[in-house]
C-alpha cells in the first residue's frame, strides 16, 4: 500500500489540528499559538507526542510532494532510456512502419524543443532504421493520468533508390 504525498500531508495537518484542539492543558486558551518548541507547556503529554508525530508526517508529506513533482511536468527526459524504449515501440507499431517493414534501431542527437509546458514535452532525434537509412523524427509526450502518451512524426525518410544516380 503506498500513500500519496497529498494524503500524507493531509493526515499530518489533521493530526496537528486535532492535537491543538483537543489536547490542551486546562489553563491554555484555544487561540494560543502552539509550536514545536512550546508544545510541552501548552499541550498534555499525549497531545505533545501526537503534535510532534503529526508535524513529522506533515513534513514528510511536503518532502514527498516536492520530490514527486521533480521538474514540474512529471514527464521523462527526452533522452531517458524509458523514453527511447517508448519511442521505439511507438515508431515500430505505427501503420507506416509496419507497411514499409521498417524498425527503429537507434535514436541519436536527441534534443528537447523549446516552448514546452508542464503538460507537454516535444523532442527531436535522428533515428537509424533497419534498412540502413536514417530519418529525423519529432515526438511529443503528454501525461495522461499515470501514463505517458507519445506521438511520433517522421520528418523525412529517404528512399533507398535516391542514392543510385
Amino acid at each position: 500500500m503506498s500513500l500519496t504525498p497529498s494524503f500524507t500531508t493531509a493526515v499530518g495537518l489533521c493530526g496537528i489540528l486535532l492535537a491543538c484542539g483537543f489536547c490542551r492543558q486546562p489553563n491554555v486558551r484555544f487561540f494560543s499559538f502552539i509550536t514545536i518548541f512550546n508544545r510541552r507547556k501548552k499541550l498534555t503529554p499525549y497531545g505533545a507526542r501526537v503534535y510532534l508525530t503529526s508535524a513529522i508526517v506533515l513534513l514528510l508529506g511536503c518532502m514527498l510532494q516536492a520530490l514527486s513533482s521533480g521538474t514540474g511536468s512529471g514527464l521523462p527526459a527526452c533522452d531517458a532510456t524509458d523514453t527511447q524504449k517508448l519511442l521505439q515501440q511507438a515508431f515500430d507499431g505505427s501503420q507506416f512502419a509496419r507497411a514499409e517493414n521498417l524498425s527503429l534501431i537507434e535514436a541519436s542527437g536527441i534534443k528537447e524543443l523549446p516552448g514546452n509546458n508542464q503538460s507537454k514535452r516535444a523532442c527531436q532525434a535522428q533515428v537509424s532504421l533497419n534498412n540502413a537509412s536514417s530519418a529525423h523524427v519529432t515526438y511529443n509526450m503528454v501525461r495522461h493520468g499515470h501514463n505517458v502518451l507519445l506521438t511520433v512524426h517522421a520528418d523525412d525518410i529517404p528512399d533507398d533508390d535516391q542514392g543510385d544516380n
